[in-house]
């Protein structure tokens, strides 16, 4: 296995085989036009005809849906048969429900979207599940860019606004005690992120969808933890996620699917510049100035694309481990391996070295 260990900034373009003519192409097709107002369908290679099942993608205007914008940029999805469609959101949260309410086929979202509190209590463990580990690091616990909060320790007696649960590990292993030596509040819509990390009444605030890399890649913030730094490091943040309806009825394209967006994590991961750029003209979530190519290219950075099957099975019971300890509300109660059980349902093998 290959975590894809965190990296540091790359101003230059990727040298993988095509990365030149691809930047080239995505430059002067007609197609590329449409990524400058959202991002197209197969851009780069031919649909295929005819018997493609159609299949319609939710993917977020934020960095960390890099997988799906690579997945449709370099064709995946016509490779595997699938006649793709996008359907675009502001933020992450949104993909849920989508699926849902079956607007989508497929999308990524949080690991921890398909269970309590994220998931609706119409749906029960088990009927919204992840099929592929596809990136870290999108979430992101900041303060101020001025703070002189340097490291979680330094938390001790503040209030925070954010999930105990996704940093009740991190908390502890860094001496504190995430239960008694803070006061915890709901974490702020993306929005809102900003005016609240201004506002003085937090010392540390969570962000989703990236949001945090680009705060700190623009000097507003700095992250003090992220799903991308030890001790939680090999945590996923965003994964393939479908019905579990969809993957009974139809186990080959659900298959089809994730191959695709797990290709499209590992060309994000090896091919960033080229991915930055890709993205850019795309992205909605609020930054406090104008992003950049530099600023994106230093968001993606941030983040870890990482896209395993069932190897990614241990990983996720670590990580709920920690979240089951730290409070992650679950009914009926249950241990991390059984919670995996229920919403882990990988359907292909992983993609070959």
């Amino acid at each position: 296995m290959n975590p894809y260990p965190f990296r540091a900034v790359s101003r230059t373009l990727a040298s993988g085989h095509g990365t030149h003519s691809r930047r080239a192409f995505l430059r002067t097709s007609g197609t590329a036009l449409l990524i400058g107002a959202g991002f197209a369908t197969g851009v780069g290679r031919a649909h295929v005809a005819g018997a493609a099942s159609t299949v319609t993608i939710g993917a977020a205007t934020v960095p960390c849906q890099a997988p799906a914008y690579a997945a449709f940029a370099q064709g995946y999805f016509a490779d595997e048969g699938l006649d793709a469609k996008v359907m675009r959101v502001g933020d992450v949260g949104a993909i849920l429900p989508l699926l849902i309410d079956g607007s989508i086929d497929a999308g990524l979202t949080t690991v921890w979207a398909v269970v309590p509190p994220r998931l609706p209590a119409t749906r029960s463990l088990g009927d919204m599940v992840i099929t592929a580990g596809l990136q870290r690091g999108c979430l992101a616990l900041s303060v101020p860019a001025g703070s002189p909060v340097q490291s979680l320790a330094d938390l001790r007696g503040t209030k925070i606004a954010g999930s105990k649960f996704l940093y009740g590990g991190s908390l502890a292993e860094s001496g504190v005690n995430p239960d008694t030596d803070m006061t915890w509040s709901p974490a702020p819509a993306n929005a809102e992120v900003f005016a609240t990390l201004q506002s003085g009444q937090f010392a540390a605030v969570q962000s989703a969808d990236g949001q945090g890399a680009l705060l700190e890649a623009v000097g507003a913030a700095r992250m003090i933890a992220m799903n991308n730094m030890a001790p939680d490091e090999s945590f996923y943040c965003c994964a393939s996620v479908m019905s579990a309806d969809a993957v009974n009825a139809d186990a080959p394209r659900a298959a089809a699917i994730t191959r695709a967006l797990m290709r499209g994590s590992a060309w994000a991961e090896e091919h960033r510049s080229e991915t930055a750029e890709l993205m850019l003209p795309s992205m909605t979530v609020p930054s406090q100035r104008e992003i950049t190519q530099e600023d994106m290219e230093a968001a993606l950075a941030m983040q870890a694309f990482v896209p395993l099957a069932e190897e990614a099975r241990p990983i996720l019971v670590n990580q709920y481990e920690q979240y089951l300890k730290y409070g992650l509300p679950v009914d009926p109660a249950m241990d991390a391996e059984s919670l995996v059980s229920l919403i882990f349902r990988p359907v292909t093998e992983e993609l070959a070295a």
